[in-house]
């Protein structure tokens, strides 16, 4: 799940209880190269806060370096060249 706060910020949080570590990648973080780490908060659950510049964006959630997870509850998907589905994330 992707929120806004009011000041800009976007906050990520996943549950994904068999994870050893979560990131998100995207076009904001130049996917893998600078990835946004989530830290475990709870029994599954994984956060991380940031700000995206404005725009129409696309992400992942990469769990363990190897498995790509859409946000469903994000603003959206999309299939991508790779036949990978991306999650959309408006920015204003």
């Amino acid at each position: 799940m992707v929120t806004q706060t009011g000041d800009g910020t976007f906050e990520f949080q996943v549950f994904l209880p068999h994870a050893g570590r979560v990131e998100v990648v995207g076009d904001f973080t130049d996917w893998q190269r600078q990835p946004l780490k989530l830290e475990r908060h709870g029994p599954g659950w994984w956060t991380a806060a940031t700000r995206v510049p404005p725009g129409d964006h696309v992400f992942s959630y990469l769990v363990d370096g190897r498995e790509w997870v859409p946000d469903y509850a994000a603003h959206g998907v999309t299939l991508m060249a790779q036949q990978r589905w991306l999650s959309r994330l408006i920015s204003t």
